[in-house]
Formats: structure tokens, C-alpha cells, sequence
């Protein structure tokens, strides 16, 4: 079946995010692109600039956060927020920031007509390297029930959880996993 879309949950790159993986990328996933719109979320190993040129004419509304690189994909079923974790290009931790955060909140209860999920390269967790306010991610959501789920990459592995009502999950890495 044809799908709705596709979302990379960050990493979309290669360790610095040089324009030339972004090329790469577009050129490998343009098959994919002549039938269904692709989304990207900002991890550790992008780069805002290179791939906002390389990824220009990415469909979907750009939510008004400076500095970060957030998409809104309308379906008639469910809301997709795409969010930006991106802190420092080939540094391990990521962060949402007050910015994006104070959007969010502004944003979700604006939406609760139909459910939403979300996707962030970052997990919500408190290890190190992982997303630095994803606590305060995570209490912002919960007042939010129609936020159905969380996904997310950075593990390198496929794990499926909850935090209260809102499912949480971890996507593998497309190129390497840390598990089988």
C-alpha cells in the first residue's frame, strides 16, 4: 500500500550533516518521494542549515519556532507534529528548548478535534546523551490526551513503551542497530 508519508526520526545525515548526505539522501529516497511526501526530524548528526537547503520544498506547515525546524502534517485521521532536538551538530544530547516547548503548549490544545503523535530524533529519557528536557516534554504532554504517541530514534533500537497514557516509541537506526 502506498503511504500517507514518511518520517526519518532524525539522523538524516551522517555524523556532520554535510550537504552532500542530504543529496544523497534525496536522491535515495526519490522513488519513495514520487508517491508519498517524506519528513524529517533534526538529530545529532544533522545540520539545520545544510538540510533546510537541501530539503527546501519539504511539504507540510513549518511551525513558527526560530531557530528549529518543526512540521505539522495535517491528515484527516491523526496530527503529526515533527519536532527538532537538534542542540549541536555531532554532539550526543538533544534539547527541545523553552522556544519550541512554549509553541507546543500554545499549539496542542488548539488541536484536540482528532489525535496527534509526535516524532523527535531525542527519547525522553534521562540518560546521558538523550533529550535534556524531555521530562518537561513529557508533563506538557500529559495534560494533552489526544497526544496519542511519542516516537523516537537516537537508541539504535526498537522498543515499544508507556509513560502514564502516552505510548513511547523507539525507532532502529535505518543504517546500524545496537541490538538484533
Amino acid at each position: 500500500a502506498r503511504p500517507d508519508g514518511v518520517v526519518v526520526c532524525g539522523d538524516v545525515a551522517r555524523l556532520e550533516g554535510r550537504m552532500e548526505d542530504y543529496q544523497e539522501l534525496k536522491a535515495l529516497l526519490a522513488p519513495v518521494a514520487a508517491v508519498s511526501p517524506g519528513y524529517g526530524a533534526l538529530g545529532n548528526h544533522d545540520d539545520r542549515a545544510s538540510f533546510r537547503k537541501a530539503f527546501a520544498d519539504t511539504p507540510g506547515a513549518h511551525a513558527p519556532v526560530d531557530g528549529k525546524h518543526v512540521t505539522v502534517i495535517e491528515h484527516e485521521a491523526v496530527r503529526v507534529v515533527v519536532l527538532d532536538s537538534l542542540l549541536y551538530v555531532n554532539q550526543v544530547a538533544g534539547l527541545l528548548g523553552k522556544a519550541q516547548r512554549a509553541w507546543l503548549a500554545a499549539y496542542l490544545p488548539k488541536i484536540a478535534d482528532r489525535p496527534a503523535v509526535l516524532f523527535v530524533h531525542h527519547p525522553p529519557s534521562d540518560e546521558d546523551g538523550d533529550l535534556l528536557d524531555g521530562e518537561k516534554l513529557l508533563a506538557l504532554l500529559r495534560s494533552h490526551p489526544h497526544v496519542k504517541a511519542l516516537f523516537h530514534g537516537h537508541a539504535h533500537v526498537w522498543a515499544l513503551g508507556r509513560r502514564d497514557r502516552l505510548h513511547v516509541v523507539s525507532l532502529p537506526a535505518l543504517g546500524y542497530n545496537f541490538s538484533d
